[in-house]
């Protein structure tokens, strides 16, 4: 599995150097093929993943709204175990499903931003809306509901769920401080599912 550092996709200069994970996720998918049709993402936050890029529909759902960098074509304020009824209601079946829980933890001192909770340092996780775990088992439910054919997934470890097939993977690097003392980077995957 390739190692990606966020200091190498930032070098290409333009949108890369303001959101190299945007680009890296863009990389993967030309690489493998995946349509840039219609688009779910389940944990959308602030719409990252789409600054140098933008699928031809585009839908969000999260548990808050923020701030968005980019705009979706329509916005379902829910958590993942329920957003997706929303898309199912309305007949839209998303070629691609994404996924990327709130999982970070952060060591204090590693330049990630965060919270203390029961002893762990947390960036950006709300427990009220579950674990986790919980989010991405049920984001993956989720997508086999909608009939999603893709999944690309952000998490801490490789995750390979039942039924699900890999097409790509990498690991990826941040520029943080003190990150290779901490050793912290993150898995990338986008997976298949053969309807």
């Amino acid at each position: 599995m390739k190692l990606v550092s966020q200091s190498v996709l930032q070098k290409r200069g333009g949108k890369c150097a303001r959101a190299p994970v945007s680009c890296l996720i863009l990389d993967m998918v030309r690489e493998v093929g995946v349509p840039l049709e219609t688009w779910f993402d389940a944990t959308y936050g602030e719409g990252r993943f789409y600054i140098t890029f933008r699928p031809r529909v585009l839908v969000g759902a999260d548990v808050r709204v923020l701030e968005w960098r980019v705009k979706p074509d329509a916005f379902i304020l829910a958590p993942v175990w329920a957003s997706w009824r929303y898309l199912k209601k309305l007949g839209v079946k998303p070629d691609v499903y994404v996924l990327d829980p709130p999982w970070q933890e952060c060591v204090k001192g590693n330049g990630c931003r965060g919270r203390e909770w029961r002893g762990r340092y947390h960036y950006r996780a709300s427990w009220a809306i579950g674990s986790p775990e919980v989010i991405l088992r049920e984001g993956v439910k989720a997508a086999e509901r909608l009939g999603a054919r893709y999944l690309i997934v952000h998490w801490r470890e490789e995750a390979y769920p039942e039924g699900w097939r890999l097409l790509k993977s990498v690991r990826f690097k941040p520029f943080l401080p003190n990150v290779d003392k901490y050793g912290y980077t993150s898995w990338f995957g986008i997976l298949v599912r053969d309807l």
